[in-house]
């Protein structure tokens, strides 16, 4: 489960930068995927004054979905959530689902301590609930466990890595 949290690696940063940066800081962006291009043209768009506020800002009115775009789940115990329920369970044994935690916030709201490992229930945290959520609806349809995606940050990295070891 914990390879799938690596992400890709990308490409070497420029001696230069490292330097600019500092050991740490350099080791820890290029152990996140760091893309030396990518950020190269960035930095070239904020020299030429390309990258500036209002471009990263919406050019129209913000406003909810039309009413009718958005489908109502059917009632529970009608026929149509039958037949949802009935195909995630497909969906679950023919291995097509996934489980995915997003915990890549910045551990700021809790104190500094990464939300997903917060206990929550009888001494289960929020990232053990989802594992079982997953397990749960697994064993109704008659399915292995879901594989588990997690997206994390580099202020909730290790903590989730740490946690998911002790739950496999």
């Amino acid at each position: 489960m914990l390879d799938s949290l690596r992400p890709a690696a990308k490409s070497m940063m420029p001696d230069d930068l490292a330097r600019e940066l500092g050991a740490s800081t350099a080791r820890a962006i290029e152990r996140f995927g760091f893309d030396a291009p990518r950020f190269a043209e960035q930095r070239e768009r904020l020299r030429r004054g390309e990258a500036r506020l209002e471009n990263n800002e919406l050019g129209g009115p913000v406003s909810p979905p039309p009413p009718g775009t958005i489908d109502e789940l059917p009632a529970a115990g009608s026929a149509a959530r039958a037949s949802f329920a009935e195909r995630g369970a497909e969906a679950l044994c023919r291995g097509e689902v996934a489980s995915v935690v997003l915990a890549g916030g910045m551990a700021t709201r809790f104190g500094g301590v990464v939300k997903a490992n917060v206990e929550v229930s009888g001494g289960r945290t929020f990232l053990d609930l989802k594992v079982a959520l997953g397990d749960r609806a697994a064993r109704r349809a008659g399915a292995a466990p879901p594989p588990l995606v997690a997206m994390t940050s580099f202020a909730t990295d290790d903590a989730v890595r740490d946690a998911l070891a002790k739950i496999d």
